[in-house]
């Protein structure tokens, strides 16, 4: 038997995130790019699911067509570390959908009460949310892959680092 074969029946912790299209990272590196520690472009998603649970849930790789992302407001969380994470919210019913389609029918865990999909534009903000571009002069982004990767002892010490 192939690996690729077992690696498909077997259940992983699984990651999976949506990738955007070269014009949206670019409307998203514009806004980075006054940012004292942004997030690198090559790094931006969202997240669909972290479930430390095993599920047999993968990513569909390439989409047969884009799905749009509204972008709807600059948000900071504070995190565990002491940091300030800034993100920008996003509505999108496909990767809300998404999200609690692998909920359901891969039973898939979620550490957070509520899903709020957002973009993180960096880990470690100090400025002022109000001194941002606007985010209606962007307009919507588009995302053109959902990416899939096991949730291993590396990604959760990345994760827990950069947070």
């Amino acid at each position: 038997m192939k690996l690729e074969a077992i690696m498909e029946d077997k259940k992983v912790p699984t990651y999976i995130a949506m990738l955007f299209d070269e014009e949206s990272l670019e409307k998203l590196r514009t806004v980075s790019s006054v940012l004292d520690k942004p997030t690198p472009a090559s790094e931006f998603h969202i997240t669909v699911i972290y479930s430390k649970k095993p599920t047999s849930a993968k990513g569909r790789g390439k989409l047969d067509k884009p799905v749009p992302v509204k972008l709807t407001k600059y948000s900071v969380f504070h995190t565990q570390t002491g940091k300030d994470c800034l993100v920008i919210e996003i509505e999108s019913p496909e990767i809300t959908a998404r999200h609690e389609e692998i909920m359901k029918d891969y039973g898939a865990s979620y550490d957070f009460d509520k899903y709020a999909p957002h973009i993180t534009l960096s880990y470690d903000f100090t400025g002022d949310i109000k001194e941002l571009p606007k985010l209606e002069t962007l307009g919507d982004l588009y995302c053109v892959e959902e990416k899939f990767e096991p949730i291993t002892e590396k990604s959760l010490l990345k994760l827990t680092t950069a947070a």
